[in-house]
């Protein structure tokens, strides 16, 4: 009787979860901010495999618009034919393809908590994404709020700050990296998405001082990521603030309000 559940173990084993089991036999990475001291050691995560895995590349030669939540975003029609990924309290104002909500934050923020019904409730064109860290297992929205807002969760490593830190590549198969702020673990899951051009509307930089100053060194961090990483990819900031303008040379600039600024066709 033993050998026989043995048996019937070992082949659970091997026609389980497929992705699991290849995270399973991943080793751990490090990954650094070039010519900086600034690094994160990645353990494998099956969270990322059975979540956002499948996403990988799902959106290849398809423009996107990456929407925060600061007063310039209202400014910029977005055509409907965009796919469209916002940041916590971008519902209920904005009907969005993927929501993504990493922090739980606090009443009258800008995380979780500010807006919980709303964003619990929100019914999207494609994905609800809730972030998970180890490091941190209460620091993002609780378990039963995953349920009931029918999201999946998202893994993202580091403990919580608003230093600078690396951005992660294979997001699949590992956490997210960065903890500055959502636009940056979006950020990343747009790139892993495959999104040819990518337009980036009302991230104007955090509502702090201390805020915008490290909001602005992971901006930096990010222009080097995506041209080391994804150098087909075009990201486009839509009325950036002149401190993001003058730091994010390397990205496409532009001004306005018109229907036509952001061409999704």
């Amino acid at each position: 009787m033993r050998s026989i559940m043995l048996m019937c173990f070992w082949y659970v084993l091997e026609l389980g979860d497929q992705n699991s089991k290849f995270v399973h036999s991943m080793k751990t990475r490090t990954v650094c901010i070039p010519r900086t001291d600034s690094c994160l050691r990645l353990q494998p995560s099956a969270i990322n495999a059975r979540n956002v895995l499948p996403f990988r590349d799902r959106h290849t030669n398809q423009t996107g618009v990456l929407l925060c939540n600061g007063p310039t975003r209202d400014l910029v029609p977005i055509p409907v034919e965009c796919v469209t990924l916002g940041l916590n309290n971008v519902v209920p104002t904005r009907h969005v393809d993927y929501l993504f909500a990493f922090d739980k934050g606090q009443a009258g923020g800008s995380g979780w908590l500010h807006n919980q019904q709303a964003i619990d409730g929100a019914v999207c064109g494609i994905q609800k994404f809730y972030g998970f860290n180890r490091l941190a297992p209460n620091f993002g929205p609780p378990e039963n709020s995953v349920a009931f807002a029918k999201a999946k969760r998202i893994e993202w490593t580091g403990t919580p700050t608003y230093k600078a830190r690396p951005l992660v590549r294979d997001v699949g198969r590992y956490p997210f990296g960065s903890s500055s702020s959502a636009v940056f673990m979006t950020l990343q899951f747009a790139l892993y998405a495959g999104f040819e051009r990518l337009y980036v509307v009302g991230c104007d930089g955090g509502s702090t001082l201390g805020h915008n100053k490290n909001i602005l060194r992971e901006w930096v961090v990010a222009q080097e990521f995506v041209r080391s990483n994804y150098p087909n990819t075009e990201i486009l900031l839509v009325n950036p603030t002149p401190r993001l303008s003058a730091q994010l040379q390397g990205f496409k600039q532009l001004t306005g309000n018109s229907t036509s600024l952001v061409n999704c066709s």
